[in-house]
């Protein structure tokens, strides 16, 4: 099926990881679980809604590499795309799925907005360990033997 759909494996296992493409059958013990009609009807499907694109076009970025540089879940790109929330082109001088871009500008709006880290009155760790008796080399400081714990 990855072949069918011109999928590189790691575009092909964020696919099923995210569900875009199902198994046909869900027993551990099939070595090929997968439709390749389906694959093939995916890549159809968004090669409708694609517009070319100059493979020397820096505007655009593949959707795997939408993923790495994001953290946005493959899944949830496609379904972007499928409700028109973003642009999808198809490189020119690339065949099947592993063409497909999206623009980089509207990936970005997708990300979350970072929070803040605001200092909340934590202990650094070099702080607590000194605070539990951790001196150099990670090491406890000894007590003198008394107590519920000795």
């Amino acid at each position: 099926m990855q072949h069918e759909m011109g999928a590189a494996f790691m575009q092909f296992k964020s696919l099923a990881e995210d569900g875009v493409i199902k198994p046909r059958i869900q027993v551990a013990t099939i070595n090929s679980p997968w439709r390749i009609s389906d694959g093939i009807a995916l890549v159809e499907e968004l090669l409708e809604i694609a517009q070319p694109v100059a493979p020397t076009n820096t505007k655009w970025e593949g959707i795997q590499q939408a993923k790495k540089r994001t953290g946005l879940r493959v899944g949830k790109i496609i379904e972007a795309l499928r409700n028109g929330e973003l642009q999808l082109g198809h490189y020119t001088n690339v065949e099947g799925y592993a063409g497909f871009c999206v623009l980089k500008t509207e990936i970005n709006g997708m990300r979350p907005p970072k929070q803040k880290v605001t200092d909340q009155g934590f202990l650094t760790a070099s702080a607590f360990g000194r605070s539990v008796g951790i001196r150099t080399s990670g090491w406890f400081k000894k007590t003198c033997g008394r107590g519920p714990y000795s």
